[in-house]
């Protein structure tokens, strides 16, 4: 048995710091993170998501986007490569490090910027501005969460388009685990345990990982769920007309079974 340290009085399992475990200090983002979720950000998987950004948001060539967390920028570095003038903005200096050294390889000409989503400065700059892979609702305070909102409605132009990545609520409750295992192709066994805030609608997430060498490495998430209603309502608050939602990349309506959800709204004029 592995004994899971951290634990604090009421038995919830919490980081070092559970309201920024998304921060460069915490380890949820760290060298395992790229194996652990290989197979959702291979190249295959990038180029039929920016296929799908294409006609969802009918780009030109030419368009400016803004990725908000753009991480090791997969979607960045593809949509450049198709002709659109690119800025990624992430919190992960590494992450971005990462990025601007597969930009150069790429002889892919992007900008990079280390800055948190809810400090972004852009005014009416750019045509679209995407949030993938589910890189929304981190914030302990759902305030935080309509900021980021509010900097991707004031960076873009006037109709320009937004697109948010999310997971589908709806589907995960209804098949919802507090603890089970997934093992990996190198021998490591991950344990996953999630707790429930029904009060707050935040999932906390403890993943301790055992590798094969007996070491043990452990990291939280936390995630405020959010459904699509209270999304819509979030982006028309500031200005964000909600025009339809998608269940997965390849244009399927958003259904109950749908692991995704993909918000796709324009900016009033």
């Amino acid at each position: 048995m592995t004994k899971l340290l951290g634990r604090d009085s009421n038995n919830n399992f919490r980081g070092k710091d559970d309201d920024n475990w998304y921060e460069e200090t915490n380890p949820f983002f760290n060298e395992d993170y790229f194996k652990e979720f290989s197979e959702y950000i291979s190249l295959d998987r990038t180029k039929k998501e920016a296929d799908f950004l294409e006609k969802a948001l009918t780009l030109k060539r030419g368009d400016k986007i803004l990725d908000l967390a753009c991480g090791s920028g997969r979607h960045t570095l593809e949509l450049a490569k198709r002709g659109y003038i690119l800025t990624g903005i992430d919190i992960n200096k590494r992450y971005l490090n990462k990025a601007k050294s597969d930009a150069i390889k790429l002889k892919l000409k992007v900008k990079l910027i280390k800055i948190d989503m809810r400090r972004v400065s852009f005014k009416n700059r750019f045509d679209v501005v995407i949030s993938m892979f589910t890189s929304f609702g981190y914030f302990k305070d759902e305030k935080d969460d309509l900021r980021v909102l509010q900097n991707a409605a004031t960076s873009l132009k006037n109709g320009g388009g937004f697109l948010l990545d999310f997971f589908n609520r709806e589907r995960i409750m209804r098949i919802y685990q507090a603890r089970d295992w997934v093992s990996y192709s190198d021998g490591t066994k991950v344990l996953i345990e999630r707790k429930f805030d029904f009060l707050t609608s935040r999932n906390h997430e403890t993943r301790t990982k055992i590798k094969p060498n007996g070491e043990v490495r452990r990291t939280d998430m936390v995630i405020r769920f959010y459904t699509l209603s209270e999304l819509i309502r979030m982006c028309e608050s500031v200005g964000l007309h909600f025009l339809r939602a998608f269940g997965s990349y390849k244009g399927e309506p958003l259904n109950i079974d749908s692991e995704q959800c993909i918000l796709v709204a324009k900016k009033l004029n």
